[in-house]
């Protein structure tokens, strides 16, 4: 499965995406309201919301990876934990593998996130710009360049005013 999955997310990032119109799904309202609520809207010019669960466990074993080829890019990284994992859990995983600045990340709302499709699969990210999220989650664990690739597609769809 993991294989399918790096396939597919290496096939679209090496497939150019020209900026048009993103096309707004149904929840986009959520998706905006969640993006308020992490506190990335107003002057915050590139970001990503990222939601991890130690139940994915290659979530974990690529995080610092994935947020730091990220960070590197220009992104700003705020990470959020899966609603549905108890704090005990969290706690425990995040110390099992090493990641303490993950231990005070704060649960996700649940509605807002299940609305934006960030429950699916982790890790998920919303990439944003100008104080708005792209609509479509990226879900998963993938390379270094399909990620890069990826982010910069979804934030280039942005437009700022």
């Amino acid at each position: 499965m993991r294989a399918l999955v790096m396939v597919v997310a290496c096939m679209a990032a090496t497939h150019a995406v020209a900026a048009e119109p993103v096309q707004q799904p149904p929840a986009a309202a959520s998706c905006n309201a969640l993006w308020e609520t992490a506190g990335l809207q107003g002057e915050q010019k590139e970001a990503l919301l990222v939601v991890l669960s130690p139940r994915m466990v290659y979530a974990f074993k690529e995080w610092r990876r994935m947020s730091g080829v990220a960070a590197a890019a220009g992104f700003a990284v705020v990470a959020v934990r899966d609603p549905r994992v108890p704090q005990s859990e969290w706690l425990s995983a995040v110390h099992a593998a090493g990641l303490p600045e993950l231990a005070s990340v704060p649960e996700v709302d649940a509605d807002q996130a299940g609305h934006c499709g960030l429950l699916n699969h982790f890790p998920s990210t919303l990439v944003g710009r100008c104080g708005h999220p792209h609509p479509w989650p990226i879900l998963g664990v993938m390379p270094s360049a399909p990620w890069l690739s990826l982010l910069m597609q979804r934030r280039e769809a942005i437009a700022c005013p």
